[in-house]
């Protein structure tokens, strides 16, 4: 929390992979309701951005998302719904 408070924005403050207390995933549960909340998964109530998804073959909305792993929780990056890997980008030609 407190590295985040000095960077003034989450996303300079954590990389994906990044350990984080669960003080920081109860504030983004807090401040809208989720889009995902589960025990294990949590994904912030407001898209971060859009991407493609080439399993759906179409651009869907991706998520700040914090996924728990052997009871500690784990910043993932910006996730499509209910994913923990962050997309890798637009399909080649």
């Amino acid at each position: 929390m407190a590295d985040w408070s000095a960077a003034g924005d989450f996303e300079k403050a954590a990389k994906p992979g990044d350990l984080v207390d669960e003080e920081i995933v109860e504030e983004f549960v807090n401040c809208l309701p989720p889009t995902t909340l589960r025990g294990d998964l949590v994904q912030a109530g407001e898209p971060y951005s859009h991407q493609y998804d080439p399993e759906a073959e179409r651009w869907r909305a991706t998520y700040t998302t914090f996924a728990k792993v052997d009871g500690e929780w784990t910043y993932c990056g910006k996730c499509f719904v209910g994913k923990t890997k962050e997309p890798q980008g637009l399909p080649k030609a």
